[in-house]
């Protein structure tokens, strides 16, 4: 087994930027939520099984439904505002056109926090050593992959889901066989790589 360092966490304060899409998804986010309360208040009034309340329960699955979805892009910008981009949810959509996502890139270098952090980080170590990156979200891994190709010259790849299984042993070999120093997975990715590599 690989020797695992503790987990060291990290605390960064937003950048103005981030702050701004991130009230700016707060406050999408109470509009949404204060449907969600509406909706539950009007269900505790109507009599089950009636045309009425069935529609209300639609109309409940669809606000939880936005309501979740804003979490998630609230979670997506935080740790990384260009996943918006790539979001299918109405207020991540709405947040590209206003140009929020763009504008969030604090790092002092054109990249988000995070990611400016942590790409810099894996380079450094990626000289001495091979480091996993263990991920929620496949965007923010990708677009950390390309960072440290792109601005550190670092070899860096993905194992998701949106590969076949033939090339997620291909990169298991490199990677053991010390050919790159960064796999980034994902949670599919890593519950593999670690059965494999674990044993």
């Amino acid at each position: 087994m690989p020797e695992v360092r503790p987990a060291q966490p990290l605390a960064l304060d937003p950048d103005p930027a981030l702050a701004e899409l991130l009230d700016a998804i707060r406050h999408g986010g109470q509009e949404a939520y204060r449907r969600l309360l509406e909706v539950l208040r009007e269900l505790k009034s109507l009599e089950a099984g009636t045309a009425i309340y069935k529609q209300a329960l639609a109309e409940l699955a669809r606000a939880q439904g936005v309501v979740l979805g804003n979490v998630g892009v609230f979670v997506d910008a935080s740790v990384d505002p260009e996943t918006l981009t790539h979001s299918k949810a109405a207020l991540a959509t709405a947040l590209v056109r206003q140009g929020l996502a763009d504008a969030s890139r604090g790092g002092g270098d054109g990249l988000p926090l995070l990611r400016g952090i942590t790409a810099q980080t894996l380079a450094g170590v990626a000289a001495e050593e091979q480091a996993i990156v263990f991920g929620e979200r496949v965007w923010c891994l990708r677009q950390l992959a390309r960072t440290l190709r792109d601005r550190h010259g670092v070899e860096a790849h993905v194992a998701d889901g949106s590969i076949t299984t033939g090339e997620s042993e291909m990169l298991r070999r490199r990677f053991v066989a010390g050919e790159f120093p960064v796999l980034c997975l994902s949670r599919i990715g890593h519950e593999g790589h670690v059965r494999r590599i674990g044993g």
